[in-house]
């Protein structure tokens, strides 16, 4: 299971050496030892902001970042669909979500 990533917007150069070239680094490591199945956690951030109400259950969201962090969640998701369609193992996929809190009160 590969979590490590900043979520807060940084420089790119932040994000860049831990969410993308960490996730390679992940991936390459797992295939140098055999290990069939990584799961990567990807963020709803890869397909950038969607105001609350506007998509329906069936609807598919491609990547439109917003933000760097989102970027390197897109890529994320794009270096998984290579590790797994080269043969080296399957890389299984989640988006967190968002969640919306509201008080009771």
């Amino acid at each position: 299971m590969h979590l490590a990533a900043h979520r807060a917007e940084r420089p790119w150069s932040d994000i860049l050496a831990l969410n993308i070239d960490g996730t390679q680094k992940v991936l390459a490591a797992a295939r140098r030892a055999g290990v069939r199945r990584v799961l990567l956690a990807s963020s709803v951030n890869a397909v950038g902001f969607v105001p609350y109400g506007r998509l329906s259950a069936d609807q598919v969201l491609v990547a439109r970042p917003d933000t760097y962090h989102g970027v390197s969640k897109a890529a994320l998701e794009a270096l998984g669909n290579v590790y797994a369609r080269r043969g080296d193992g399957v890389a299984l996929q989640g988006r967190c979500p968002s969640l919306r809190v509201a008080s009771t009160r």
